[in-house]
C-alpha cells in the first residue's frame, strides 16, 4: 500500500474475519491519501481494531465514506476515537453505523466530534439501542451539514420523538427515517 503510484479510491473489505488483525492494516491503508470511501461492514472489527483505523483516517484528507455497519463489538471506547476522525474529516460525507449495538453513550462519544461539522451529510445509525439521551447529544452537537439521518429500529418511542423534535430546528434534515421504532400516534398529535 506503501507505493506512491497506488491510486486506489475505494478499499471493501466488508464481512470478512480479519477483526482486530486490522490493526497491522491500519497504517497501510491509511498512507493511501487516494483513498474517498472504505468499507468494513461486517468485519468483526471492535474498539481495539476501530482505534487503529481512527489514528490513520484522521489524517486521510479524501475520505469521504466510511462503513462501519455489522460490527457488534463496537462500544463508546471506540466510537470516542471515531469522533476525534470526524473533527479532522475534512471531506467525510458519509458515516455508516447500523447494527452495532451502539447505545445512548455512543451517540453521546459520536456526537462529540460532530460539533458544528460542516461535512457529514448523511449518517445511518439504524439497528442500534438508542434512545432520547443520544438523540438529546446528537441534537446538541448541532451537525450544521447533516440531510440525511436513519434512526430506523432502534429505542425511539413516543418520549423520545417529542424531545428529539424539538431539538430538530438545530438540524438541517431533510430525510429522517424512524420506521421500526415504538412510535404511536399519540406522538404526532
Amino acid at each position: 500500500f506503501q507505493s506512491k503510484k497506488f491510486r486506489l479510491q475505494t478499499l471493501d473489505m466488508s464481512f470478512t474475519l480479519i477483526g482486530d488483525a486490522m490493526i497491522f492494516l491500519a497504517a497501510g491503508v491509511a498512507s493511501i491519501q487516494s483513498l474517498k470511501s472504505l468499507r468494513l461492514s461486517h468485519a468483526f472489527i471492535g474498539d481495539r481494531g476501530l482505534q487503529s483505523w481512527a489514528v490513520g483516517l484522521a489524517n486521510n484528507e479524501n475520505l469521504e465514506t466510511v462503513d462501519l455497519s455489522g460490527n457488534q463489538s463496537i462500544s463508546a471506547v471506540g466510537l470516542r476515537c471515531l469522533s476525534d476522525v470526524i473533527l479532522t474529516a475534512v471531506n467525510l460525507k458519509e458515516l455508516k453505523l447500523s447494527y452495532n449495538s451502539m447505545n445512548d453513550e455512543g451517540l453521546q462519544a459520536l456526537a462529540a466530534g460532530m460539533t458544528n461539522h460542516c461535512t457529514l451529510e448523511k449518517l445511518d445509525i439504524s439497528s442500534n439501542a438508542i434512545s432520547s439521551e443520544g438523540l438529546q447529544a446528537l441534537t446538541a452537537a448541532k451537525p450544521s451539514s447533516l440531510r440525511w439521518l436513519n434512526l430506523a429500529n432502534n429505542a425511539v418511542d413516543d418520549d423520545t420523538l417529542k424531545a428529539f423534535v424539538g431539538g430538530l430546528e438545530n438540524l438541517c434534515i431533510e430525510t429522517l427515517n424512524l420506521s421500526r421504532n415504538r412510535i404511536t400516534a399519540s406522538a404526532l398529535s
